[in-house]
This record gives structure tokens, sequence and C-alpha cells, in this order.
């Protein structure tokens, strides 16, 4: 799913990138999003029914791919157009659907994996299948262990030595060279270090400068500071961490159809599902404490300077989620109707647990409240009211400052395990029945309707420590609780208009409608309508127009309120707003007019303390609405083999519900109507004094817009000679624009052809068969992207390419490279199909194509960019077999 072309032209969720970042479903989770609108905008259904969420943390909403069965499942299929009338919410950018195998007689067992060939990652699946038809039904059982191997950052040089890629204007690399010639490694990896600061008479602090001991008689060194150069330098621990995360799923799925002669012909049936999934992250994090100039660990206190201290530890994040999906219901035919009725109930149980730092012991070790900069206890650590067994926080002296490793005896008091629980649960009722309304000239009139319940609760707890905000450089979490209740009625009728006409083979119209009440959020009505008209046997012109909508998440409903800190420099646009440099103001003519009418200073500076920033939920929330049009025709000649189609769509979403973010207080005063727009309501400041910004609300809202639309291609072709079969598939997905507005009235930005969000990706297959022999050559190709969306954006002859700053490295002008070129990898696989058994052996990248480079300070993994389109060129060459034994 994540490498079909209407995915793959936006970044995806898997087991690697962002495995220590927030996002939607926890750590671990495995994610599909279409069109670059996001995972919560694709609807995920497994036979037709819809999958429920399941994860870990309080915004638990997609479906985790990883529960699929995918022993089981004989293909996938993908809707790409909006189709909230006929599946309901989240079906804004399109809805993929598992299907699985029916009527399975027998005993299969299955086996497959994969190996690098530089080692690192790889992974295998097991599994068997036994199934059993009878005369009344049929039934059928499947267990798979699916296991993901870890790949770690020293299982490549270009993630365990990132280097800095930057180029001189003669595109020679700009970057330091070792004595043996090897470029620096740079980047977050770096040793111990000292960082020196004064205090303010007012409490602040401020720096003044690096020290870097040179031995381990830290005591002893001089007192005097300066801005030595600190050489960036791999840690020999962080490459033991994991750059892809390992994974294992343990998947049981279960069906069954019965129809006893009492039933009259209808069919009783049932669906089990039951999955664990059991995934971990093994990384270190990058601690840095300031250290009280009164803590007699501090080797500058004589001198009265506190002191940053810099080390790592590590953070393992583990995860274990246990999903349970019971579906059963009733099917069977009344005349020209069929009729069904199922319910279902899913239960998903999240447990996750990471390593933090403990907040109030780490500011009585320290002596110092790491939030505001200032003194605990007068500044000596472990003074009254410090929490038992306190002992100073010291990385200040000898190998812990030369190796930055944080010793035992530190970690185990200041350092702990972390906990929370996840619970979210979905039942749902559906009753739908379809047939023939009516019969028309040109055919019979097709109807489908029902109606529907279902009923969602999420309840995650991350664990007291959380609760209280009692972590280092975390934001304080509660409790996220709340259900929803949705009643629905749908129909779709399909009507032939023509038929055999001299240019209309046939015309076909559907149309199709919902209605929605959700308890919380209210009503909503969508529709569709299509036309499906075939000029002749070979060209066909197809059309749709609807509308979708995306109900309110229950984390976005009831997300507990989460407070972060952040200072007040990166949030106010007001501070120094009169500031000129070369002859012209820094700030916007807006900006400046807006903070002069709020009565601020031009000189206001980013003091005082730092800035609250609460995210919640809101109940207020109303659903995401959207207008989907697509319009293509197909090209099937008579006797050919050969398909050609196109398809165009556009999708406008209004009312997109997102999170805020603290930039709401540059929007603002962004306004040419100052404070008319309510996020002007949003922060505080203080009335008087030095009119710091206090709080702000960065909760969730209504206010974003989004758009895209792009062209789909699909070709297919065979021919069959007495040698064999040739076939050809190809697909592409070319974006015209993907705009994005975060704020009311505020600029739109066009993702497309930034980074992880390509103009044009397409997948292409080349086949041959002959009698039991299939070979395939695939190939995978993602365009060019760039920072800012320009191709060629890093490849001017000024050094003023980074947000239009200039910087000088390594004695010279450089500039950063910040262009990805067009990527390609290919895959070749042999396959033999016997009577009760088939093969499957072949490369993947066959030419081991690295995954594209990028400069440091951009979005990049080691060395190489971040994004999911160059997941095969990171891992390298792979090997890659499967195996299956059916027995009759």
């Amino acid at each position: 799913m994540q490498n079909s072309t209407i995915a793959a032209s936006s970044d995806q969720i898997d087991n690697g990138r962002f495995s220590t970042s927030i996002r939607e479903g926890g750590a671990g989770i495995n994610t599909v999003a279409l069109r670059g609108l996001g995972s919560g905008r694709t609807l995920v259904l497994l036979n037709g029914r819809r999958l429920p969420p399941s994860g870990v943390g309080s915004s638990v909403s997609p479906v985790d791919l990883g529960s699929l069965p995918s022993l089981l499942t004989s293909r996938y299929e993908i809707l790409t157009d909006g189709a909230s009338s006929i599946y309901g919410s989240d079906a804004i950018a399109g809805v993929t659907n598992a299907i699985t195998q029916r009527g399975f007689d027998g005993v299969k067992i299955s086996a497959s994996g994969n190996r690098n060939i530089e080692g690192g990652g790889g992974g295998e699946r097991i599994g068997i299948l036994w199934g059993k038809r009878f005369d009344a039904g049929s039934i059928a059982i499947a267990a798979s262990t699916n296991n993901t191997r870890a790949l770690e950052f020293n299982d490549r040089k270009s993630l365990s030595c990132p280097e800095a890629f930057y180029y001189r204007n003669d595109g020679s690399r700009a970057d330091i060279v070792e004595p043996d010639g090897s470029y620096r490694c740079v980047g977050n990896a770096t040793y111990g270090y000292l960082s020196v600061y004064n205090r303010n008479p007012n409490g602040t602090v401020a720096f003044k400068g690096y020290r870097v001991p040179g031995g381990s008689n830290v005591a002893g060194e001089p007192a005097t500071y300066g801005t030595t150069d600190i050489f960036p330098r791999n840690h020999p621990a962080p490459l033991s961490g994991n750059a892809y995360q390992p994974a294992k799923n343990h998947n049981i799925f279960a069906t069954m159809e019965y129809s006893p002669s009492w039933l009259n012909g209808a069919e009783v049936y049932a669906e089990l599902l039951s999955n664990r999934r059991n995934s971990e992250q093994d990384y270190w994090y990058q601690f840095f404490g300031l250290i009280s100039e009164k803590s007699p660990v501090n080797p500058y206190k004589a001198q009265g300077n506190p002191v940053y201290a810099y080390g790592f530890y590590n953070v393992l994040g583990e995860q274990r989620v246990d999903l349970n999906r019971l579906v059963t219901g009733v099917r069977g035919n009344l005349g020209s109707w069929d009729w069904d009725a199922y319910i279902s109930h899913s239960h998903s149980d999240g447990h996750y647990s990471n390593v933090v730092g403990i907040a109030d012991r780490i500011n009585h070790g320290t002596g110092i409240d790491q939030k505001t900069n200032r003194f605990i206890g007068d500044g000596v650590p472990c003074g009254p009211g410090a929490p038992a067994g306190c002992i100073p926080f010291d990385l200040t002296s000898g190998s812990r400052v030369s190796d930055g490793v944080i010793p035992k005896d530190v970690a185990d008091y200041f350092f702990t395990k972390a906990r929370g629980n996840t619970v979210y649960q979905q039942s749902i009722a559906e009753v739908s029945a379809n047939g023939h309304l009516l019969t028309l000239p040109a055919g019979q009139v097709g109807a489908a309707f029902g109606v529907s319940a279902r009923r969602d609760a999420i309840n995650d707890d991350p664990g007291e420590l959380s609760r209280a905000g009692n972590l280092w450089a975390r934001t304080t979490v509660g409790i996220t609780k709340g259900s929803d209740v949705l009643s629905e009625a749908f129909g779709e009728v399909t009507a032939p208009l023509l038929k055999n006409h001299m240019f209309a083979k046939n015309l076909d119209l559907t149309a199709s409608g919902r209605f929605s009440h959700y308890k919380l959020t209210g009503n909503g009505k969508t529709f569709k309508l299509g036309l499906n008209w075939g000029l002749n046997d070979s060209f066909r012109i197809r059309s749709t127009r609807g509308t979708s909508f995306r109900a309110p998440r229950l984390y976005e409903l009831f997300l507990a309120n989460q407070t972060s800190f952040s200072s007040q420099s990166s949030i106010d646009p007001c501070i120094r707003y009169d500031e000129m440099k070369a002859g012209e103001y820094v700030k916007s003519e807006i900006v400046r007019k807006n903070c002069a009418l709020d009565g601020l200073p031009g000189n206001l500076e980013a003091s005082g303390s730092s800035v609250l920033v609460t995210t919640g939920g809101g109940t207020h929330l109303k659903p995401e609405t959207s207008v989907s049009t697509t319009y293509g025709f197909i090209f099937t000649p008579v006797n050919t083999n050969f398909k050609f189609a196109v398809d165009f769509w556009d999708i406008k979403i209004r009312n997109q519900i997102s999170a805020l973010g603290s930039g709401l207080v540059s929007q603002c005063y962004s306004q040419a109507e100052f404070r008319s727009d309510p996020i002007c309501n949003l922060f505080k400041r203080v009335p008087d004094g030095d009119r710091r910004i206090t709080d702000v609300n960065a909760s969730y809202g209504n206010i974003e817009k989004q758009s895209t639309k792009g062209i789909d291609f699909t070709v297919a072709y065979s021919k069959k000679l007495d040698i064999g079969t040739f076939g050809l598939t190809m697909n592409a997905t070319h974006t015209k624009e993907n705009l994005y507005q975060r704020f009311r009235n505020g600029e739109s930005k066009d993702r497309t052809g930034l980074f992880g969000n390509p103009k044009l990706v397409a997948n292409t297959q080349l086949s041959f068969t002959r009698d039991a022999w299939t070979a395939y050559w695939s190939t995978y190709y993602t365009g060019p992207t760039s920072y800012n969306g320009r191709e060629g954006y890093s490849q001017g002859v000024n050094a003023t390419e980074y947000n239009g700053t200039p910087f000088t490295y390594n004695g010279g002008p450089a500039r950063y490279a910040l262009d990805i070129p067009s990527f390609m990898t290919h895959t070749l696989s042999v396959s033999h199909r016997a009577k009760t058994w088939s093969i499957n052996v072949g490369i993947a990248n066959v030419f081991n194509q690295s995954a594209p480079t990028l400069s440091a300070q951009s979005s990049r993994f080691g060395s190489n960019a971040a994004f999911g389109q160059y997941y095969y060129g990171l891992l390298g060459r792979q090997i890659f077999m499967s195996f299956n034994q059916t027995f009759k």
C-alpha cells in the first residue's frame, strides 16, 4: 500500500524515520496516507468493513498496517477518490481494502525472508494456514509471525558518520578533511563538554563561552573561557542505537461461513483477528542540564559561573499492542435483493514505556530549576525539600566530560522508565441490502441501502510522572478519555441511461448519499455523483464529483491539556521589531505596525521566563468537509491486450482540524486588520513591565484548509509469443499542487516538490512467463525534490542558499546541498509455481543505489534524506526469498 504511486507521492510512516517523535498512533506504528493528506483521511478496510485504530499514546487514530492478516490476504484494492457517501468518515483521500482468500481447503506453510548484503535490517515471516470446505460452508485459520530486524547506526557509514556535505561555489566539497583523508563526521552525536554562563543580577543566565577540559583533571583547569571550536565526533554509544526499529507481529486470523438448512439459504459468517505487536526504539538522547555555580561538582564555581553539562543517556522505548476484533453476521437473499447484517467489536490494549529524566530530582541535584534557569534551594544541590537520596548531578569531572556518558550512579537516581497504557474500543452494527429497483430501456436500476451505528472510546493514561509534569524536557500530559456515538443512513443508486447508441455503447449514472449524526459534533451530509460513459468498445470516459468529511478524532476532542515551554524569542515576532540591518528593517511593515498598536516598545527584549504553551482537545470542533472531483478516460483497443488510462483529481478540504501551534502569535501580528482574527485571543502578555508573553493556547481548532490536485496514469500491455508471454504495467502519479494553509487569512504553502513530496512517482513492472516460470523486473521512480520545491535551488553561485542566510565554513564561503535528484531502484525476481508449491527469489535494489545525501541542518537521517521514498536506498542491496507448500 505504501509503495503504490498515490501513496508514494508523499512520505509514509514506517518502522524507521520518526521512531522517536510524536505521531498519530505512537511509536512503532505503520500507516498509509493517500494523496499526501495524512493517514487520518485514508480509510482502511478488511473485506469491505472498517478496521479499528490501534496503538499507544493519546493520539491513537489510524489503522496499524502491521495488524493486517497478510498470510490469508489475496489482494489489495485502492479506491482513489473521496468516498464518504459510501464508506463514511475518513474516506477523504480514498479507501484501501484488504481482501482475504475464501474457500481454501488444505494446509499451507509459508516462509519468507530478506537479508541486506551490507548487513543490518532485514526480516523474516513464517506462517501456517489451515482450511476446510464442507457442504454447508467453510472454515480457515491462519497464524503468522512477522519479524522486522533492527538497522543500527553502525550498520551504515552514512549513518554512523554523517558528513556536513557543504559545498564551495565551484562545486567542490567544503567539508573539513581529517588527517586520514576522510571527511569529518558532524551531527548531534558529540562528546561531552561544558558551556560556561554568566548569571545576571535579575537571575537570568547568559552564554559566556565553551570550555573543553583537556584530560581528567577538570577541576584544575585554568579559569579562562574561550570559544574553542568543539569538533563534533561520533560517540561510540549512540552508534548502537536503532536507525530502523525492530518489531514483531504475531497474527491470528480466522474466517467461517456456514449455511445450515434451517436458515433457508442464508449464511452465518464470522471473522476473528488477533494481533500482538512488540516494537522498540533503542536510541541515545543528549542530556543538557544547567548546574548551579554553588554546586560542589561545578569546576567553575570559584568564578561564580553556572555551566551546562552535556552527556548521553540510553533511551529504550517499548510498545506492546494487543488488538482483538470479532465480526459476526448473517447474509442472504430475498427475491432479487441480497441482504447483510453484522456486528463487530474491537479492543486495542497498548502498553508503552520510555526512559525519562525525573524533573524534580534533576532540579534539586543541579540546584537550578531547568525550566526557568533560576535557583532551587538557594542554588545549593540537595538542599531542603530535595527528594530522598538526592546526590549532586555530576557530569563535570574527569572522563565524564571526556566521554560524555552519564555514569551508572547518576543515571540510576535521575532517570527511570515511565509507563503508560492506552485502550481503544470500537463497536459497529450495520444492516444493508442491495438489488434491483426497476428496469429501464437501457437495463436494470441497481440500488443499495443501509443503516449503521458505531461507538468509539479511548482511554490513555500516560503514567504518574507524565500526569504530574515531573519529566525533564518533556511536556505535561494528562489522561485522554472520551467516547462518541455515530448513527448513519446511506444509499446508492446506479442507473443505465443509454445503451447501444451511436455515441454511447453505454452510459451509466451513479448517485450515493449518506446522513451521519455524531453525538458530540452534530450532523453531516455527503453525496457523490458518478458518470461512466462508454463511447464504444475501446474508449470510456468516467467522472465523479462528491463531498466527503472527516469527523474529529477522539483525541482531537478529548486530548488532555499538554503543557510545554518555549522561549520568548522563538514565539514573539515583536522582539526588537524596530531593529535595522544594512539600512532596512528586519521585521515587515505590517508586523511593526501591529506591534506598535499593541503598545509594545520597538526595543522589546526576549527576557523573562519561558512561555507556557498548552495543547488540548476541543469539543467545539466541527467535522472537516471536502469536495472531490475526478475525471478521466480509459483506452482499451479491442483484441490488443493494451490499456491506457488517465485520471485527473482535485480535492479541496475546508475546516481542517489540527493543533494550532505556537506560530499563531506570529500569524496574529501578520494580520492586515490587527486582532480581527480569533487566534489573537489565544495568547496573553504581561499588561505592563517587560510585556513578555506568558501563555499560548495552541489547542485543536477548525482553521486550516488544504487542496491537492494531479493526474494518475496507468499503462498495461501483454503479448503472447511462442517462447512465452511478455507483460508490462506502469502506474504514475503527477501531483500538480498540494496547497496547505495553516491559519485563516494566512499564506498558502504549496508542498509539491518539497522534501518528501515529489511531483512525479512511477512504478513499472516488466514480466516474462513461460510455463510455470515467471521473471519480473520492477522499477520504482521518485522525482526530484528540494528544500523549497524548486529544482536547482542549491546550485546557485553565491552563499545565500539556505533561508537567505550566507555562512562561512572551513575558512571560506559555503553553500548547502538542498536538492534531492531523481531516485530510482530496481528489483529482479524469479518465481516458479508448481501444483502444490511455489518459490520466489530475487534481489531488491539490484544496483545498490544509495539513498540521496543532504547537507547538515536539513531533513536527513545520518547523511541521507529522511523520507520514505528512499528507504531501499538506505537498506542497500537485498536478497529475498519466499516459499509456500500446500498439502491437500
